[in-house]
């Protein structure tokens, strides 16, 4: 029997505040930028669904009618129960398990730690063999290799049904993830079923410093959200794949990744193929810096034609599929990048009035002016227009959507600071460092522009469907 300790009040709260936009995208769930927050978009009965808005720790299904905090959403979307939503918001948030402590005036209990368990094997894996051939279109030959390793199964599990009180049995794909020694830690199980909300879950116990993948002899591996995504590619690339490595991150947690790059030290070359969507996007500028500063230099990206590679699978196939989606926040920043244009020699207001007016991109031309200009009083030969280009260019490469947290007012406070900041010369500057200071304030202002045009878009987009709506209704 399992020993619990109790859920205290600071647990329950720290589980509340849990942001939802890094639980979910870490869980591979599929978000959108809506206004300041998120959009969940998942498919049900075949249908795909973007009702439930995500705002940091709050979250609201404007189907339903229903909303709240943390605890609450993992209760009604994972169907969970508020022990289970309480634990697996706290796993995520890493809380140390000295801020864990017995109290006696809580009834609610929370399990110290869940031994893992793998589900129940079914004797053969013919429903999971069809779904992953057949629906799935991956390579029976690829199913196999994996199946003969012992790292895919079909699970036989039983549960009651809620309507008849019977009890019934279901068949889920499972994926297992294990360490060098080839034990077990890790296990990735989702449903079968061609009807219904997709299930996928991490087995309660798994260790997520490992997942599920297959280490090759050469010096590359291939980096998925899930396993479903790498053995599509497989699929699509076939040749000599198993010299290559490849993992699935399970979501995209890099933590499995960095245990596999710890345990095979041949692996120096990582390609990240994460989703075409927004949220694969910023993971792989997420996991690339991570990677960067952990001193690893050949590290690059491959995209699917289609949102991911299942989704190239079915369009070779000839069947309907989910397309690659702009990243609409590093479209906005490229957009008004695209219009800031050299001042040299021209008259212009001062950041104070530009501040005021709020205007944003003549704020970041300006800086980028101040920038140029203070790098040719240290080397006079920099061409003006080749350097402004430069910086222009790089405000693009720089851009990490994944830190755009803050809300543009937070945003805006942090540009008056740096412009105050800007023109408080020390001893120790260098014309470098006062450079740098004026090209971050193009950025903050080029992402506030960006931020600004988005949410606008994104308004006016909903007078147009909510009046679309009410003209059809009349």
């Amino acid at each position: 029997m399992a020993k619990y300790r109790r859920i205290t009040e600071e647990q329950r709260t720290t589980a509340n505040s849990t942001d939802l936009y890094s639980f979910l995208t870490s869980h591979g769930e599929q978000l959108q930028r809506h206004g300041s927050g998120y959009k969940l978009v998942y498919t049900e009965n075949g249908q795909k669904h973007d009702s439930i808005t995500i705002n940091g720790n709050q979250w609201y299904d404007h189907k339903n009618q229903i909303g709240g905090g943390a605890i609450k959403f993992v209760e009604n979307y994972y169907g969970s129960s508020y022990p289970e939503a309480v634990e697996m918001l706290l796993g995520f948030s890493s809380v140390p398990s000295s801020n864990i402590t017995r109290v006696s005036n809580v009834n609610t209990q929370l399990p110290i730690r869940k031994e893992f368990k793998l589900p129940k094997a079914n004797s053969d894996m013919k429903r999971v063999f069809a779904y992953l051939t057949k629906t799935r279109h991956i390579s029976g030959d690829i199913v196999s290799f994996f199946a003969h390793k012992k790292m895919i199964y079909e699970s036989l599990e039983y549960y009651n049904d809620k309507t008849t009180g019977e009890q019934k049995e279901t068949h889920n794909v499972v994926f297992l993830g294990r360490d060098k020694e080839g034990t077990a830690k890790q296990a990735n199980k989702r449903s079968i079923a061609t009807y219904g909300k997709s299930f996928r879950m991490t087995v309660s116990g798994s260790d997520t410093n490992f997942s599920f993948c297959h280490i090759g002899t050469d010096d590359m591996i291939l980096v998925f959200e899930a396993p479903i995504d790498m053995l599509s590619f497989i699929t699509l690339y076939p040749a000599d794949w198993q010299k290559h490595s490849y993992i699935a991150l399970d979501g995209i947690s890099e933590r499995s990744l960095l245990q596999a790059l710890s345990d095979y030290p041949h692996l120096q070359h990582v390609v990240l193929c994460t989703d075409n969507d927004e949220g694969g996007i910023d993971a792989a500028e997420r996991i690339r810096d991570i990677l960067y500063s952990k001193g690893y230099q050949h590290i690059g990206r491959a995209t699917s034609h289609a949102k991911d590679w299942n989704e190239d699978l079915k369009h070779n196939y000839g069947e309907e599929y989910i397309p690659a989606n702009v990243h609409p926040l590093k479209n906005a920043v490229a957009n008004v990048v695209d219009e800031i244009e050299p001042q040299n020699d021209t008259l212009s207001p001062g950041f104070e009035d530009l501040l005021a007016e709020g205007l944003y991109t003549d704020i970041a031309a300006l800086a980028l002016d101040h920038s140029v200009q203070t790098l040719k009083l240290d080397d006079s030969t920099i061409d003006y227009t080749a350097m402004y280009e430069k910086l222009a260019n790089r405000i693009n490469k720089d851009f990490r959507a994944y830190r755009e947290k803050g809300k543009p007012q937070t945003k805006i406070e942090q540009l008056t600071e740096q412009i105050k900041c800007a023109f408080k010369i020390g001893e120790t500057d260098t014309c470098k460092s006062v450079a740098k200071r004026f090209y971050e304030i193009a950025q903050t202002a080029v992402s506030i522009e960006a931020s600004m045009t988005l949410e606008m878009q994104q308004a006016q987009s909903e007078i147009i469907a909510e009046t679309a709506v009410m003209t059809m209704g009349g």
